[in-house]
Parts: C-alpha cells; sequence; structure tokens
C-alpha cells in the first residue's frame, strides 16, 4: 500500500505591500469599468505574477495598468487576462511612446532596419498605406475610411 499522495495548499498572506497594490488595482478597475471588481481566488496568484514581471522591469502597478488603452480591453479587464496580455501591453505602448502618429519622412530617415519596420508597422496600424507613385519613389498616406 502507497503513501497517501500530500498536497500541499498555496497561501498568500496579504501583506501591506500586497493590500497597496490590491486597492492601486481596485480603484483603477473601478475607474475604468465603473463598477467593483470582484476578486476570485486565482486573482492574487495572478496579481503576483504580474507585479513579478514589473518589479523586473522597474515599473510599478499603476504606471502598467495606465498603460492599457484601446478598444481591446473592454470586458477584459481581468487580473489573469491583464498577466497573460502584459507583453502585449508594453509593446502596445513602446510603440506609442515610441513613433508618431503620423507619417514624418525626416523621422524615417533618422530610423535603422529594424526600427524602420516596426514605425511602418505602427503606420499601417493606424489606417497609412504606402502609395507607390509612377516616377518612383513612395510616401504613406491615410487610407480613406478608415477609423480606429
Amino acid at each position: 500500500m502507497q503513501p497517501a499522495k500530500q498536497t500541499r495548499l498555496i497561501t498568500m498572506s496579504v501583506t501591506s505591500n500586497w493590500k497597496q497594490q490590491i486597492d492601486t488595482y481596485n480603484l483603477w478597475y473601478l475607474n475604468k469599468t465603473g463598477l467593483k471588481y470582484h476578486w476570485q481566488g486565482k486573482d492574487l496568484f495572478q496579481l503576483k505574477l504580474l507585479v513579478k514581471h514589473l518589479e523586473h522591469e522597474k515599473i510599478s502597478l499603476a504606471d502598467f495598468l495606465n498603460k492599457v488603452t484601446g478598444l481591446w480591453y473592454q470586458d477584459k479587464l481581468t487580473v489573469p487576462i491583464l498577466n497573460s496580455q502584459y507583453n502585449q501591453i508594453m509593446l502596445q505602448a513602446q510603440t506609442k511612446q515610441a513613433f508618431p502618429d503620423r507619417y514624418d519622412r525626416k523621422f524615417e530617415d533618422t530610423l535603422e532596419n529594424d526600427q524602420l519596420s516596426k514605425y511602418w508597422q505602427h503606420l499601417r496600424k493606424i489606417g497609412f498605406s504606402k502609395v507607390y507613385s509612377t516616377g518612383g519613389g513612395s510616401k504613406w498616406a491615410k487610407v480613406d475610411g478608415y477609423s480606429e
């Protein structure tokens, strides 16, 4: 007969630092949705994972939450979803800070290969398309009917 399998219960004590993190999230959620966040068991664990990411990047939870913008997040503001979308949120925030929301030829000329490619992706994402002229060369123009 084999001994009974031991199970470990993982618990997290809510220290004052965690209370502050929870309060930060609650306030942000209330401001975004107008509703009180209903915490589930998995949320505290997911918050801990999210805060570990942020500590590694030296970003506060409040600063990270302020980076959550756009329509994608509607009805998706749970801690587990934000944790799973961490990389996408950070990439979106970096792209918005790094590139202007318009075509700028002088700015484009200052970029290296990788950054140039990312700038073009950014332009496409906000509704621009590359237009080629018959005389050679190209420029970027806003696509008609595009709405963000």
